[in-house]
């Protein structure tokens, strides 16, 4: 086990399947984004509105953005691939994204 800060129980993302086939992103600062793909195509990320039914959210691009290339994945193991990448791509290269 290593003692990098960012390494932590408390900074860890947790995954929760939805119904339906959607995957939500727990947080450490309380967030829940909640990814899906209505169709079978396009991925989706609604962003800590996981209760506001009847939004899709914003299409996610490779890279960790919302602009440029949207992904889309059909198979259940490329859209978890594909969410957890965009994810840690978005940290990565958001300076302003904050866990607490």
């Amino acid at each position: 086990m290593t003692n990098h800060p960012n390494r932590s129980k408390a900074k860890r993302i947790t995954w929760r399947r939805e119904n339906g086939g959607s995957l939500t992103a727990l947080l450490p600062n309380g967030q829940e984004w909640t990814f899906s793909r209505p169709g079978g195509g396009y991925v989706y990320c609604d962003f800590g509105s996981a209760r506001n039914h009847g939004t899709l959210g914003k299409q996610i691009c490779y890279g960790g953005g919302l602009r440029g290339s949207t992904i889309s994945e059909r198979s259940d193991a490329a859209f978890e691939r594909a969410v957890k990448k965009w994810l840690a791509d978005y940290r990565r290269d958001d300076p302003n994204f904050e866990w607490c």
